[in-house]
């Protein structure tokens, strides 16, 4: 009986682990998706404050894959 406890404390201790890990990257996909919608938006804005060349680099298509695959 001893080695079912042990058992399902190493079972719940991994799946605590994992929920933990995919709340992180859950919380790191919700703000990347948050930063593409307000850099797409306020596009014309963004390049008014930090130039063209700029408003580029941060609006490219890196955020929407570093969402998309994470």
């Amino acid at each position: 009986m001893t080695f079912f406890l042990a058992m399902a404390k190493g079972i719940d201790a991994i799946t605590g682990f994992i929920g933990r890990v995919m709340w992180w990257a859950t919380l790191f996909m919700v703000l990347v998706g948050v930063y593409n919608v307000v850099t797409r938006y306020f596009y014309g804005a963004l390049q008014a404050v930090v130039g063209d060349r700029m408003a580029e680099r941060m609006t490219g298509n890196l955020f929407l894959e570093l969402q998309t695959y994470s």
